[in-house]
């Protein structure tokens, strides 16, 4: 080669880096148009962030000992919301005093590490709008109550006091590694917006297009992988632009009546759901890039509407099996059933008997938000009635049964690093019980509505 070839090549080396510097420049200086900012507009854009690294469970602390599976470790009181873990097992959970509402922290071995107080205007009250604690690894706590979004680091210090919020808090969507994505709502008749949290701080706030009036709360999540999306029951928005990516299946009628559905669970390709009127309850599968309808299978039919009814979320199994339960009076088949079918055409593969035992609890259809969570040893927990089950994922036999825990008919399970499942075993008690697992399974969507282990289908 020739100095002069030489001088071309290395010419031609810089032209292309030039080019390249361009287009990145000009890629990062795009705007989503619609999207009204609402904090310093010279904050980092959105951005999924990285994904959660597995670095194994944390070790054991002396307290743990040698309980086994079903084990009950001990019981926390004045809980008042959904608990949640950190990577090292720490617990967080809201809680209510005469003052109003605080953050505590308590170690593995179930002793105080902190608490703090939230924001007067923090609320959580009605069963309806639920306080929920999600720990993601940017190493917070979130907290969303009717009117507020607010985070606390794991030290236990606001930061920063609150998000801005519009209204009242409809939907708590899921938490990306930027924050968390959530909506809100002034009224029936009034605009809904849809919020993103900004890695910097601050969050991006859009309104809702029409039609938005079916897009109620817990119906919604986010697949944070490729072009990322907020993925609801008949409306999916891009995750970045928060624009409109599809609207299909609007609300059937169902029984005579509009359609209700559970939170809806991922599988990377699916959201899943019961989907039920007063008689009918039947799982759904809706294609995730398009939103039409790819399974529909009958789960059961009462014969006294929702009547002691009970049900929990779907979870997803770790060979994308779809486990959910049902609990009607006089319905199909026995009295409350734990149900695995397959998530490629949603055939049955077993059931598992667990009635829900009567006169415990209020009866909400509404009020369940998790009763089911998949462990990465294989087994599913179910919590119903006074009793926690261990269920294998594969063939669906009885590994334990621990009972006489109380009301645990709402139980907002979470799995701790270090092998325990928090239980809410009435209004304001937790309940701690060994198991076999170290941590959530390993699915896209393994808890109803998001955990502090759950990944994002990357």
């Amino acid at each position: 080669m020739t100095l002069g070839d030489r001088e071309l090549l290395r010419c031609a080396r810089l032209l292309l880096l030039l080019i390249a510097l361009l287009l990145g420049w000009g890629c990062g200086s795009k705007t989503s148009l619609g999207v009204e900012g609402l904090a310093d507009s010279g904050r980092p854009p959105f951005d999924s962030g990285p994904s959660p690294v597995d670095t194994g469970p944390p070790p054991r602390p002396d307290c743990f000992g040698e309980l086994a599976p079903g084990d009950v470790r001990g019981q926390l009181e004045g809980i008042d919301g959904r608990p949640a873990y950190d990577a090292l097992g720490n617990l967080y959970a809201p809680q209510q005093t005469e003052e109003g509402w605080r953050l505590v922290s308590h170690d593995p071995c179930l002793a105080l590490r902190w608490a703090v107080d939230l924001p007067e205007a923090f609320d959580g009250r009605p069963w309806s709008i639920r306080t929920s604690v999600d720990v993601h690894v940017s190493g917070h706590v979130w907290l969303k109550g009717r009117f507020e979004v607010t985070r606390v680091t794991t030290d236990g210090v606001l930061d920063p006091p609150s998000l801005d919020v519009e209204g009242q808090v409809w939907t708590w969507v899921a938490i990306p590694a930027a924050g968390p994505v959530y909506g809100s709502t002034n009224g029936t008749d009034m605009p809904k917006y849809l919020y993103r949290t900004r890695a910097g701080g601050g969050s991006d706030r859009v309104v809702l297009e029409e039609p938005s009036s079916f897009l109620w709360n817990d119906e919604c999540l986010v697949d944070a992988g490729g072009r990322g999306a907020v993925l609801c029951w008949n409306v999916a928005y891009e995750l970045t632009s928060l624009t409109r990516r599809y609207y299909r299946n609007p609300p059937a009628l169902i029984d005579g009546t509009l359609r209700n559905i559970t939170q809806p669970a991922f599988d990377g390709a699916r959201l899943w759901s019961l989907r039920y009127g007063i008689s009918t309850y039947e799982l759904i599968g809706l294609d995730a890039r398009s939103g039409e309808m790819a399974v529909r299978q009958s789960v059961a039919r009462t014969t006294s509407g929702q009547t002691n009814a009970i049900m929990g979320p779907p979870v997803i199994g770790p060979r994308g099996e779809v486990l959910v339960y049902f609990n009607g009076s006089r319905a199909t088949g026995a009295d409350g059933q734990l149900h695995a079918f397959s998530g490629d055409d949603g055939d049955p593969l077993w059931s598992y008997p667990a009635p829900r035992i009567r006169g415990s609890g209020t009866g909400r259809v509404f009020s369940v938000t998790s009763n089911l969570a998949v462990g990465d040893a294989g087994v599913v927990y179910l919590a119903v009635g006074e009793s926690l089950h261990g269920v294998a994922v594969v063939g669906g036999e009885r590994r334990w049964a621990t009972s006489g825990l109380g009301d645990v008919n709402d139980p907002e399970l979470q799995i701790s690093p270090l092998g325990d499942i928090a239980v809410r075993t009435g209004e304001t008690t937790v309940t701690i019980v060994a198991t076999e697992s170290r941590g959530v399974g390993p699915t896209p969507w393994p808890v109803a509505g998001g955990g502090p282990s759950a990944t994002y289908a990357e």
